[in-house]
């Protein structure tokens, strides 16, 4: 079993956008904004956001990865 270290903050400037970070590699923010993920119909409210944002971020790495 593999762990991944994934590393979510939002950006004082925009709290709507946030910084993912795993082994030293930033992801594009608007991958991962809250303004997509809502206008993608993916979260509703804000206590489903990390745990989407977490959902996301492991599928895109297992991708990668693959």
């Amino acid at each position: 079993m593999m762990e991944i270290l994934i590393r979510i903050e939002d950006k004082p400037e925009n709290p709507m956008e946030v910084v993912v970070t795993h082994e030293g590699m930033e992801y594009p923010p608007e991958k991962f904004s809250m303004a997509y993920l809502i206008g993608q119909g993916m979260i509703e409210s804000v206590p489903q956001v990390v745990e989407t944002l977490k959902a996301k971020v492991l599928d895109r790495l297992m991708e990668e990865i693959s």
